[in-house]
């Protein structure tokens, strides 16, 4: 809805499709999607922080949802990003695959205190954590955007 009502009166883009990853606006909620195996381009990235930051004069805060499997941020980016947004008012729940990249999460919650790092299939604690309640549509646009959900080993 809110994507919709930004989108008519002021021509802002609800997501954004770049060559290493695609975003997109559902409801107060980014849903963030790395294309596999691709490091993220600098050039996708200053757009994305500048879409984020357009997303911030409108909403008191933000969400963001990245999804399993992607690549991570560099450190030069991540340091854009800390640089131009008012992290205070970001939430990021990161769906992690690799262990490792955990890492990875804290050292970018020293620059924004709200980043949680959550296992590839816990979707719904990372949901929970941003107060996101639009389930289903959330699981729809990770698939659309190229992601994959993941279940729970047995």
């Amino acid at each position: 809805m809110l994507a919709a009502v930004l989108s008519a009166i002021v021509g802002f883009p609800a997501e954004l499709i770049l060559p290493t990853f695609s975003a997109r606006l559902v409801n107060e909620l980014v849903v963030f999607v790395c294309q596999p195996n691709l490091d993220i381009g600098d050039d996708d990235w200053r757009t994305y922080v500048q879409w984020l930051k357009e997303l911030q004069r409108e909403l008191p805060s933000l969400g963001i949802l990245t999804a399993a499997g992607g690549r991570a941020p560099s450190s030069a980016q991540r340091s854009l990003l800390s640089r131009e947004l008012q992290t205070d008012r970001i939430k990021v729940a990161v769906l992690l695959t690799d262990p490792k990249l955990v890492v990875i999460v804290k050292i970018t919650s020293w620059f924004m205190k709200g980043a949680e790092a959550f296992k590839a299939h816990e979707l719904e604690k990372a949901l929970a954590y941003l107060g996101a309640s639009d389930h289903a549509r959330i699981r729809a646009t990770i698939r659309e955007l190229g992601g994959i959900i993941h279940k729970a080993a047995p």
